[in-house]
């Protein structure tokens, strides 16, 4: 039985009628989030040689961010979950700022990458809570829009982000990192999010685990969450190994295409990530569990085309079906992730999904390369093309054999 209309179908209560400024102030915290990837990623080689390392060694500098969200995520959704979202996200955004900001004066190699190691930290908290804020506050059809702006907001700002520090850089390799200040009034900003309080009554953080996983088996979940768990990282990895890692390669090796047009062609990827997650804010309530499917076939098509091209227009092409995709698939799986356990331990489950992540991100570029490197620049595209294929004709299969049952009730996330 649903509500009545202006209330939280979790706690009943009357809603914060400040919703408009809440998604904002998520939007403006995930994105500002996506920065820590995004402004370094240009300026790597030219990092590479003020701090006297190889070009093999900078890379770090990014795969240390990724790192630390793998552990720290857990951490970050367990301590969410018992203090309070809101406070942890403050602090996430205020550690992400000041270690951001101090990779400005960053005097050695691995100063800096501690520095980065450091502002991971924050990313997790700034990013993966806000599906779980977005799930405090949003319920329904609501909640798939906001999402889908979300994702969205994300997206675009990763992929205006190469495009700002590369511009900045030109007055000094390391002025990019200075943006990272404006995360402090963007922490003020936070202290207003009106998010409730979720009392658990587990005192350790295996005891909450462990709490988190019969709240899901009680509301039959606990199978799409491992599913959507599994294709997020499949999904990170052609993101992350394919389109970031083994397309500049093959855009090189195959069609010498210079270092100013790759990030161009990439760009192709994140446009249909963008357009996926606005046309989920519409459709998507409409899509259901169709969306996986949907999904993983645009992805599946845009990887072989790509893999199969013999222009750079046919590449862009490729990748902008493997973008849709994976923005259809993403939305779908963070709406799921955000009531797939009750309010008291979603920050744990949101965050589960963002170590996912950031595993994702760890594997994928090595895979990618290695790929690339032993066999040819088109392998990473039809390897993983083939992969996603099969798990787009087995998932239904799989679940059918594994789940016990499922929820029936119409309109609830649960129903996936």
């Amino acid at each position: 039985m649903n509500p009545p209309e202006g209330t939280s179908k979790i706690t009943g209560q009357a809603r914060d009628p400040r919703k408009s400024e809440q998604l904002a102030i998520i939007m403006a915290l995930g994105a500002f989030g996506s920065l820590g990837f995004a402004l370094t990623s240009p300026i790597l080689p030219e990092l590479a040689a003020a701090l006297g390392v190889s070009e093999s060694a900078i890379g770090l500098v990014q795969g240390s961010v990724a790192l630390s969200g793998i552990p720290f995520s857990l951490v970050i959704g367990y301590l969410a979950d018992r203090l309070g979202r809101r406070r942890v996200v403050v602090a996430s955004t205020v550690i992400f700022s000041a270690f951001g900001l101090a990779g400005y004066w960053a005097s050695s190699f691995w100063m800096l990458v501690g520095f980065r190691f450091l502002q991971g930290i924050g990313i997790s908290g700034m990013i993966g809570l806000g599906i779980a804020l977005i799930g405090d506050l949003f319920d329904g059809q609501a909640r798939t829009r906001a999402v889908g702006y979300n994702l969205a907001a994300i997206t675009f700002t990763s992929m205006a982000g190469p495009i700002v520090s590369g511009y900045i850089a030109t007055g000094g390799i390391f002025r990019p990192f200075l943006l990272f200040g404006f995360g402090f009034p963007l922490g003020i900003w936070a202290i207003r999010l009106n998010i409730p309080r979720y009392v658990s009554d587990t005192s350790s953080p295996l005891r909450h685990m462990r709490g988190m996983v019969a709240d899901m088996r009680a509301r039959n979940t606990i199978t799409d969450y491992a599913g959507v768990l599994a294709g997020t990282l499949l999904s990170v990895v052609v993101f992350h190994g394919v389109v970031l890692t083994a397309t500049p390669l093959f855009l090189r090796s195959e069609f010498a295409v210079a270092v100013e047009g790759r990030g161009a062609v990439t760009a192709f990827f994140q446009g249909g990530v963008v357009v996926a997650s606005l046309a989920f804010t519409r459709v998507g309530s409409r899509l259901g569990s169709r969306a996986v499917t949907l999904g993983f076939s645009l992805m599946t098509f845009g990887l072989l085309l790509a893999s199969a091209s013999q222009s750079v227009f046919q590449i862009s092409l490729g990748l902008a079906f493997t973008g849709i995709g994976f923005g259809t698939f993403t939305s779908m799986g963070q709406v799921f992730a955000a009531g797939a356990a009750s309010a008291a331990f979603r920050g744990l489950a949101v965050s589960m999904m963002v170590a996912t992540i950031r595993i994702g991100q760890t594997i994928g570029p090595p895979a990618a390369s290695l790929a690339t490197d032993q066999v040819s620049s088109r392998s990473s595209f039809i390897g993983t093309g083939l992969l996603v294929a099969l798990l787009t004709v087995t998932w239904r299969p799989l679940r059918a054999l594994v789940a016990k049952r499922r929820v029936s009730d119409p309109g609830s996330v649960d129903d996936f």
